[in-house]
């Protein structure tokens, strides 16, 4: 006696099922995280440059709680015209020249 073709399917649908099934949620899931990581890439830099705004505008000190803390722009301002990977003879206004010679 034969079986009916629809019965025998059944279980290779299923073992088909166990191979293919991990790897389209593996694909799925980095396809997710990878979207997470574009997030938290896109949010840092948002922050960064919101910082960074935030400390060109206000210079002012600043008061948190009845506590002043210095000058907002100070450290910005000098990492801006002094930076700490350039010698001081290629620094904005220094010319490099000893005292008392002009730059003629």
């Amino acid at each position: 006696m034969r079986r009916p073709c629809g019965k025998q399917r059944t279980g290779a649908v299923i073992v088909e099922a166990a191979f293919v099934l991990p790897i389209v949620l593996l694909f799925l899931l980095g396809v997710v995280d990878y979207g997470r990581f574009l997030l938290t890439l896109h949010v840092v830099d948002n922050a960064a440059r919101e910082g960074a705004a935030y400390a060109a505008k206000h210079t002012s000190a600043v008061v948190l709680g009845g506590t002043t803390y210095g000058n907002a722009t100070s450290d910005v301002t000098s990492a801006i015209q002094f930076p700490p990977g350039r010698p001081a003879t290629q620094r904005p206004g220094n010319l490099g020249l000893p005292v008392g010679q002009s730059g003629e």
